[in-house]
């Protein structure tokens, strides 16, 4: 009896076989980089829910929000003040006692490097951006280190943001008021917390192009938002029409100053 003969792939079905597999791929990435998407998105919400509860807990024990915190001197803006600083960074010493309402235990920095081997500061990292960090640079208000979130927190302040109405940009003509509460006693629908958004190229990371608006291809699809009622919701950039630019000492931080509103 002879033997079967084996049969080999001719190059044309080995062709084929690739052209399938590549239009297969191009299909599926897409779909998965937007479930990725959306994986993101929805860890952003959940960690800003925690950090509304947090801040609620806070304002219950201490009457207000925390403050915002004076970049020159360190010490907090008082409430006949207006606001010119960063709204990531903000002073440990209001912030220590956030984190342990968020943590649920008491929490330091194991080192100056201000790694987190626990992992228990995510809730206050965007899933795009880095972890909070130690800034041991900065003037604070005794309490050892200025605490720097991936987030904008843009609550805790009455007057306003310097750059609302100071015609700064394409801010002009755009504020006041500034919808910043100072406590949960405020309209529900003022921003408390968002993800970031910067408008100034030395804010650029090419690691993390979303928080970034720019010239080019750097537009981002909007960002998360906490209101002064606890509900995180998603808000569209559409050029930067459903959100208010504000200034401070080195850069345009954009986020909805209410629901539906900038």
């Amino acid at each position: 009896m002879m033997g079967l003969k084996k049969r080999s792939f001719t190059l044309i079905e080995l062709l084929v076989v690739l052209a399938v597999i590549s239009l297969l791929m191009a299909l599926l990435l897409p779909a998965l980089g937007r479930a990725k998407e959306i994986g993101r998105r929805t860890l952003c919400m959940s960690n800003l829910k925690q950090c509304g509860l947090a801040l609620t807990m806070y304002a219950n024990e201490y009457g207000r929000y925390p403050h915002q915190r004076n970049p020159t001197s360190g010490f907090y803006y008082d409430d006949t003040q207006t606001v010119h600083a960063p709204p990531q960074a903000q002073l440990a010493g209001e912030w220590g006692a956030v984190v342990e309402y968020a943590v649920g235990s008491p929490f330091t920095f194991t080192d100056a490097t201000g790694s987190d081997p626990t992992g228990k500061l995510k809730i206050f990292e965007c899933p795009d951006r880095p972890l909070p960090v130690q800034d041991f640079s900065s003037p604070n208000d005794g309490s050892g280190f200025v605490f720097v979130m991936s987030y904008f927190y843009v609550a805790g302040t009455v007057t306003n943001w310097w750059g609302a109405d100071q015609g700064y940009g394409t801010s002009a003509n755009r504020g006041p008021p500034t919808y910043s509460p100072r406590s949960p006693d405020d309209p529900p629908d003022w921003a408390v917390m968002v993800d970031q958004i910067w408008g100034n190229a030395g804010q650029y990371d090419p690691a993390h192009p979303e928080a970034f608006y720019g010239s080019g291809r750097y537009k981002p699809a909007g960002l998360n938002e906490l209101y002064n009622d606890g509900h995180v919701a998603w808000v569209n950039w559409n050029n930067g029409q459903n959100t208010l630019p504000i200034a401070n000492w080195f850069s345009e931080a954009y986020w909805g100053r209410r629901v539906d509103q900038p």
